[in-house]
């Protein structure tokens, strides 16, 4: 199975839904807070929904069991909640799910990142 970490945001919505429709085995890692008409268009396909947070390293731990692949565009950028930051979420959250993934046994991570857009 295949992790999407971001799947939420425009271009892990995207990835998540192509990985979907190609019948690949898939879960989206979104938080418990996460607003839930976002995840609307995820429930709608056979995408699993994990509960967990770049900033809460156990629930890293949980989220990637059994998978296969993770694919991280998750970045503090556009959405941000309480505690959220380029430090904790960009940084040290894509460090500690590295991490997880590497204690899980995953066999590819793909990080997908883009310089910050003035706004």
């Amino acid at each position: 199975m295949d992790l999407v970490v971001g799947a939420r945001g425009v271009l892990g919505a995207e990835i998540a839904q192509r990985l979907a429709a190609a019948g690949r085995p898939l879960a989206a890692l979104v938080r418990p807070r996460s607003d839930a008409s976002k995840l609307e268009r995820l429930k709608t396909t056979s995408i699993t929904l994990v509960h967990g947070d770049l900033k809460e390293r156990p629930t890293l731990d949980a989220c990637c069991q059994g998978i296969r692949t993770v694919i991280s565009t998750a970045s503090s950028t556009f959405s941000r909640q309480p505690g959220d930051s380029i430090t904790t979420v960009d940084h040290q959250g894509q460090l500690s799910l590295i991490e997880a993934a590497t204690v899980a046994g995953v066999r590819h991570f793909i990080f997908v990142s883009f310089p910050p857009m003035a706004v």
